[in-house]
């Protein structure tokens, strides 16, 4: 029998994820050799050259165009951003975000923010805090981390919510 999940829940686990000071900067052209100016619309973000470990052609490095997830310990959210630049001013786990995904991730930031973390499937990190799943198997339940791969995209795709939760309805009625 296939396990159902059936909970969501924010829960503290250990952590092992970068961490570090946000900043914000204005895009343009990165050293991935995307333009990202102001009005791109995505969330951007520049890694230090440290993580970045640019080649000859920085245009060539894999980390390039992948996605990190940003966390805020004192909001508890989640973002999503895309790696365009090098920051040549951070530390090794500092990161530098463009000014919309800034305000997202730290509302009353005053332009550095502390304590930030993050992750990604290209730069590692390990496991930010959060999201664990209720699994309930032959009527017994059990916690287990959610996979960050699972939650890279940001936030709970709310169109897709309400089925999924009609459908485990529908499998708790049938086991009656």
């Amino acid at each position: 029998m296939k396990p159902s999940t059936i909970a969501f829940a924010m829960l503290p686990i250990v952590t092992n994820a970068y961490k570090g000071d946000m900043t914000h900067y204005t895009p343009g052209l990165g050293s991935c050799g995307y333009n990202d100016a102001p009005s791109g619309g995505r969330d951007v973000v520049a890694l230090s050259r440290e993580m970045m470990n640019n080649g000859p052609n920085p245009n060539l490095n894999s980390k390039c165009g992948s996605k990190i997830t940003i966390y805020n310990p004192s909001t508890k959210k989640r973002h999503t951003a895309t790696i365009v630049d090098t920051c040549w001013g951070c530390k090794k786990e500092d990161i530098d975000v463009n000014v919309e995904l800034f305000y997202k991730v730290a509302p009353k930031g005053d332009g550095r923010v502390h304590g930030i973390m993050w992750n990604g499937k290209k730069v590692g990190g390990g496991k930010l805090p959060g999201a664990q799943q209720l699994v309930v198997q032959g009527g017994v339940g059990q916690l287990e981390d959610m996979d960050d791969d699972v939650l890279m995209g940001g936030e709970v795709d709310t169109e897709e919510e309400p089925s999924r939760l009609a459908e485990e309805e529908n499998c708790e009625r049938e086991r009656t």
